[in-house]
């Protein structure tokens, strides 16, 4: 019968492993919400052509002053992030509608973009931390 088998680890990983793996995934974390900030800021661009004004408002000459899209922001709620509108009282209405008009959906079609973003910057930290480790 074979006798007892001993393994010895060392380095970085194996001394600050668990810190190591929770720095990694506040940063996927962070990045995904500041790529989702980015894409809403793209979303919610300015329009000459009325987008985000009454109807009163949207006159010919007239372009959105880009209030709303200033007040959107991604906050580091310390294990998660939180990409908000700062509470603008009409934020909900933009978002949801009312009556005829449906809402323009942007934070919900942005987490839609932000699923399909996390295997990408996943990836992208998790190589940069592997490379870092590796002393590169």
């Amino acid at each position: 019968m074979p006798g007892p088998v001993s393994i010895k680890v060392s380095g970085r990983f194996f001394r600050d492993g668990p810190q190591i793996v929770q720095s990694m995934a506040h940063r996927i974390r962070r990045e995904a919400a500041e790529a989702g900030e980015s894409h809403l800021h793209k979303v919610l661009r300015p329009r000459p052509s009325g987008v985000y004004l009454s109807v009163s408002e949207a006159k010919k000459g007239r372009a959105s002053t880009g209030h709303y899209r200033r007040n959107v922001h991604a906050l580091d709620m310390g294990s998660w992030f939180l990409i908000t509108d700062s509470g603008v009282v009409y934020g909900p209405w933009l978002e949801f509608g009312g009556g005829r008009f449906r809402g323009y959906a942007s934070f919900r079609r942005t987490a839609i973009w932000i699923r399909s973003q996390i295997r990408p910057i996943s990836n992208r930290v998790v190589q940069q931390y592997i490379d870092q480790l590796n002393g590169g």
